[in-house]
């Protein structure tokens, strides 16, 4: 059961959960109907075993594509490592997403919103799809493009609509705060494997900037989400607002060592911050937005 844990990768449920919470917040906020919170929760399954489904099949294809043959910083892939078996990760992989999609499918027909369904299908192709196929969107770079769309506007606008039935011109805007922390996040997964990724011929933008510029492209999608509450603050004058830059206090060492650490197994760790950080974010932003519309 261990294996399946680490496989799954439990700190990586954050970037999920970050636009999901968001969402949830802003839809409270609305009060356009009343929330239904078994939507709620199936919205959050869908999401959350989405997430899961990608960190599967990125286990199982960078094993089959031999990206793990590689020297690399990451923590133990399960495939790699002879843990789980090829076989029984493609069956994982075919469940989780079965699952996902089972429970998006059940939260759209309750609220006869069918349309969302081809979110859903585009969701769950981008999550295969980034490390599937001879032109996955991480060997072409698109990682960082794709988590910012997927787990920003698709994710908050969509559970959003999911649960008022309608969306505004706010709602994008709150939502490029967890898209550009997911982009993040995967910014510095592709640093810290970015020596391994270039011998595999991976075009990831790390690999494509170089080392010295990836870092300093992860500070700034670090800093941006600090855009987000100050655009709000000045045009509603929601003084609590500010409240929701705290969480970057706690993760100045994060910011300092993606500029000045040594590539190694302290990346993770990094990565692990930032996903912390994203949810964080999103989660007292959100509050802030409750407390404020009530």
């Amino acid at each position: 059961m261990s294996h399946w844990i680490s496989a799954i990768r439990p700190k990586t449920l954050f970037a999920s959960l970050a636009p999901a919470s968001l969402a949830i917040a802003l839809a409270i906020s609305h009060k356009h109907i009343p929330l239904d919170w078994t939507i709620v929760a199936l919205a959050l399954a869908c999401v959350a075993l989405m997430q899961i489904g990608a960190n599967l099949t990125n286990d199982y294809f960078d094993y089959k594509n031999g990206v793990d043959e590689h020297r690399r910083h990451g923590p133990v892939r399960a495939t790699q490592a002879g843990l789980i078996s090829p076989a029984k990760m493609k069956q994982a992989i075919f469940l989780v997403f079965t699952l996902s999609f089972l429970f998006g499918l059940c939260a759209v027909i309750a609220q006869k919103e069918y349309f969302i369904i081809v979110l859903g299908i585009l969701s769950l192709a981008a999550a295969y799809y980034y490390t599937a196929g001879p032109l996955s969107l991480s060997h072409l770079g698109l990682g960082e493009v794709a988590a910012f769309l997927f787990f920003g506007p698709v994710a908050v606008a969509g559970i959003f609509y999911l649960l008022q039935k309608t969306v505004t011109p706010n709602i994008f805007i709150w939502s490029l705060a967890p898209g550009i922390s997911s982009a993040l996040i995967m910014a510095i997964n592709n640093l810290r494997d970015h020596a391994s990724d270039q011998l595999v011929g991976k075009k990831t933008i790390a690999v494509r900037l170089g080392e010295g510029r990836a870092r300093k492209f992860c500070l700034l999608l670090s800093l941006l989400p600090l855009s987000i509450p100050i655009y709000f603050y000045f045009k509603n004058t929601w003084p609590l607002q500010l409240i929701g830059l705290i969480p970057y206090l706690f993760f100045l060492r994060t910011w300092k060592g993606l500029l000045k650490s040594k590539i190694g197994p302290i990346f993770n760790q990094y990565l692990a911050s930032a996903g912390k950080f994203g949810f964080l974010f999103c989660l007292l932003n959100g509050l802030l937005i409750i407390i404020q519309t009530l």
